[in-house]
């Protein structure tokens, strides 16, 4: 079995439905997107996203296409293919060599704050019978410390990262990929096993969509949104 695990480019167009496009350029981006990686659209699920804690097992793709209420998609199928849609959110990707099972997270802030990466990771672990020290973690592009900023009622959400504050003079920012790195260790995932890409959509606009950076009171939900995939070609 091949593993595909890719997150888009800004290059390859908008992959999100909330900024204006017809939904059909959208669909049409995905679908381009999807045999570019050998996948076939009807073997893609995607996660409805609503920044809870909520992990789907998947066994087969519904017709619609995703899984509502949920920020997190697990399988053991091969030819399942997971995938997120983010534009500054993290999509973190799982997955366990020799055991077939993949698992794709969407983790913004609300998202680690409850803990949405370790739930993906103890439900991979429980469904499907691994051990937690086989299972590799791929974080993927997303908004780093050097441009996320938050206000002090965000900050009150972190009480127990402190590490991962930083303060510039009365700015404050936090280390997402950093508290979800060391959820992962304190999950029992080896430090080895954890790989992080380093990428900051919102200081990379030639290669990423940022909702941080793009968005204006023209373009209020910003100019467009990446889609992440994982899963085993059989």
């Amino acid at each position: 079995m091949k593993l595909v695990l890719k997150t888009s480019p800004r290059s390859v167009g908008n992959m999100g439905f909330l900024n204006g496009k017809p939904e059909r350029f959208v669909i049409n981006n995905r679908n381009r997107f999807y045999y570019s990686l050998g996948v076939r659209p009807k073997q893609v699920a995607r996660c409805g996203q609503v920044h809870g804690k909520h992990v789907r097992a998947v066994s087969k793709i519904p017709a619609a296409g995703y899984f509502l209420k949920t920020d997190a998609l697990i399988t053991n199928k091969p030819g399942i293919f997971l995938t997120a849609v983010t534009a500054d959110c993290f999509p973190v990707f799982f997955y366990a060599s020799g055991k077939g099972a993949v698992g794709i997270a969407h983790a913004g802030w609300r998202g680690v704050v409850k803990k949405i990466v370790p739930e993906t990771l103890h439900a991979m672990v429980k469904v499907y019978l691994l051990k937690t020290e086989d299972v590799r973690v791929a974080i993927g592009p997303g908004i780093r410390k050097c441009h996320f900023e938050v206000t002090r009622e965000v900050l009150l959400k972190f009480k127990s990262s402190r590490a991962f504050i930083f303060r510039r003079g009365r700015k404050i920012f936090i280390d997402l990929p950093g508290i979800i790195r060391d959820q992962l260790r304190k999950a029992g995932v080896r430090h080895k096993n954890i790989v992080d890409s380093g990428e900051c959509t919102c200081h990379n606009p030639r290669k990423y969509f940022s909702y941080r950076r793009d968005k204006s009171e023209e373009h209020p939900k910003g100019f467009g949104n990446m889609i992440s995939v994982i899963g085993y070609k059989k």
